[in-house]
C-alpha cells in the first residue's frame, strides 16, 4: 500500500494524503513528489489534508521526519490540517509546531476530515475566532 494523494474538492484548491495502517517516510517521500506533480497542474495556492485515521501510528523517527517532510513542503501549501484522534501523534505534531512557529502558524490537527475542511475553507478566521474543538461540538 502507498499514501493515496488525491484531490479533496472539485475546485482542486485542497489536496489530501490518506494513510495507509503501516505507512512508511518513503511511502510520505512518494506522496510529496505526487503532490508536486499535481500543483504543477493548477494555478494558486493550495491546502493540505493528511488523513492519519487509517494509521496506526507515526513509523519510527517521528520528530526529524515530520520536520523534514515540513520543510520539505511544496511553498505553494499554505495550510496544513492533521487529522488524527490518535493522542501520540496530535502531540508530535503540537510539539513541532510549537518548536518552529513558521510552521505552527501553517499548521493544525483536528479530529475529523469535516474539521479539517471547515478550518482550511477559511483558515485564517477560523483559527484566530473558533478552536477546533469547538468546531467539532457544533
Amino acid at each position: 500500500m502507498s499514501v493515496r494523494v488525491m484531490w479533496d474538492n472539485v475546485e482542486q484548491t485542497r489536496l489530501c494524503y490518506e494513510f495507509p495502517p503501516n505507512w512508511t517516510w518513503r511511502m510520505l517521500d512518494d506522496a510529496m513528489m505526487t503532490c508536486a506533480s499535481m500543483l504543477s497542474e493548477v494555478e494558486g495556492d493550495i491546502n493540505l489534508i493528511m488523513n492519519l485515521c487509517g494509521s496506526k501510528g507515526l513509523p519510527g523517527g517521528s520528530a526529524l521526519n515530520i520536520r523534514n517532510a515540513l520543510a520539505r513542503t511544496p511553498r505553494r501549501v499554505a495550510f496544513i490540517a492533521v487529522v488524527t484522534t490518535n493522542p501520540v501523534v496530535k502531540s508530535t505534531f503540537t510539539l513541532l509546531a510549537q518548536i518552529q512557529p513558521q510552521m505552527g502558524e501553517r499548521l493544525l490537527t483536528v479530529d475529523t476530515m469535516d474539521v479539517a475542511r471547515a478550518v482550511l475553507a477559511h483558515p485564517y478566521t477560523l483559527r484566530n475566532s473558533v478552536s477546533p474543538a469547538n468546531l467539532e461540538n457544533n
